[in-house]
């Protein structure tokens, strides 16, 4: 039913849209100056982000907050991301790409400041919406501005590259994390972020903007959003349900488990992301999206069940290795099938689209699967979570027969 529902949306490609490869003969470049700016930006933004995020859940935890409560708080960092990525798209259409790229690093470096004053239940919330914000302004606008650059051919690969620096983050940030704050406490690991998302504003600041302006659009709901890219969304949805799962609670797990470290654990996904996501963007460059994706959701699945039962701290890091194979697999290749299916003058919406699907699916996830854990605790969570991205796996699979069709 859920197939036939996503299929009566055209998701062909509109008059005018680039497809998803075209033929060329000699590669075009992807890594220029311009990309280069923009990648050492979001690796700023996107450092300074996990490095408190293995901090945060015990933080909550050490302010006397429940499991729910805890769900709740990392949670809205995604649901208030999730409302402001429609209204970025629509601006970085109209008005041009970079000042809500910088609006976006400011308010991540404006959140990090504020956190060790936020005591409380209620400020601790207020602060997740302000950095949530800033997450739903940076992305939408950067990946836009990644899609400008890039030779259409060459977009699942330009999405891979661009995507390490988040990953770089993630490899670096909970490593460090533990350390610096034995050394620094928890406030000074707070400036330390704060400083990192400054750096990352003044490279933003620089950023050369791809787009012109263009006569106001009608600021309609309906409007805010592409309707075909809906598939891509609604699998990316279904694959950020576990990631989200894992960024809140891994924590809790290793602690309750006697596992030394989930900073390890995330450093594991990172290295594995960086390892795959270019070479699974370049193979659905020329096989296909949903080729890649499928298998790739799969693998997420198997990761969350090994997560959902294992007690071995070898098993628990193996899985880690496994989900960043499988997530690094799907994510660059659904935000490159996603940019396939508009037009240039939409890339901003259909970004928006998208990130409002992951945002969802973070947000959403966490706030659902953190009721669930006090009634099913860790196993159940996880368990869950793994029937997403399985639901997810099966979904892509539904499209392979039609993806050499799409590869023009």
């Amino acid at each position: 039913m859920l197939v036939a529902a996503l299929d009566a949306l055209d998701t062909r490609p509109p008059q005018g849209a680039t497809p998803a490869v075209k033929p060329t003969g000699q590669p075009e470049r992807l890594f220029t100056p311009a990309f280069a700016l923009l990648w050492a930006a979001s690796f700023c933004v996107f450092l300074s982000f996990y490095l408190l995020l293995p901090l945060l859940p015990v933080y909550a935890a050490g302010l006397g907050m429940g499991e729910s409560s805890i769900g709740l708080v990392i949670g809205v960092f995604a649901l208030a991301s999730m409302v402001w990525k429609p209204w970025a798209g629509w601006v970085v259409d109209w008005r041009g790409r970079r000042g809500i790229l910088m609006a976006g690093a400011a308010l991540f470096a404006l959140a990090n400041l504020c956190y060790p004053a936020a005591r409380s239940a209620a400020p601790l919330l207020l602060v997740r919406v302000v950095h949530g914000t800033g997450m739903g302004l940076f992305p939408t606008a950067a990946v836009a501005i990644v899609t400008d650059l890039v030779p259409a051919a060459r977009r699942g690969e330009a999405m891979g590259l661009f995507g390490m620096a988040a990953n770089l983050g993630l490899a670096v940030g909970p490593a460090l994390a533990g350390p610096a704050e034995a050394w620094l406490g928890f406030t000074g690991v707070c400036v330390l972020a704060t400083g990192l998302a400054t750096a990352g504003t003044a490279l933003a600041f620089l950023t050369r903007d791809t787009a012109r302006r263009t006569a106001r659009p009608p600021l309609r709901l309906r409007g805010l959003l592409a309707p075909q890219a809906l598939y891509p969304a609604a699998l990316t949805l279904l694959a950020l349900v576990p990631y989200g799962a894992l960024m809140a609670f891994l924590p809790l797990l290793v602690r309750e488990r006697g596992i030394a470290s989930a900073g390890l654990f995330f450093t594991l996904i990172a290295a594995a992301l960086l390892a795959i996501r270019t070479t699974a963007g370049q193979l659905s460059d020329r096989l296909g999206r949903p080729i890649v994706v499928a298998p790739a959701l799969a693998v997420v699945t198997a990761s969350l069940l090994v997560v959902a039962v294992a007690r071995a701290p070898w098993a628990i890091y193996g899985a880690g290795l496994l989900f960043g194979l499988g997530f690094g697999g799907a994510q660059p290749v659904l935000m490159a099938w996603t940019a396939d299916l508009v037009p240039p003058g939409d890339r901003g919406k259909a970004m928006a689209t998208y990130y409002t699907a992951w945002e969802l699916g973070i947000g959403g996830g966490q706030i659902a699967l953190g009721a669930l854990l006090s009634v099913a605790g860790f196993a159940g969570l996880f368990a869950a979570a793994a029937m997403m991205a399985l639901i997810g796996a099966a979904l892509a699979l539904a499209r392979v027969p039609t993806a050499r069709a799409r590869v023009t």
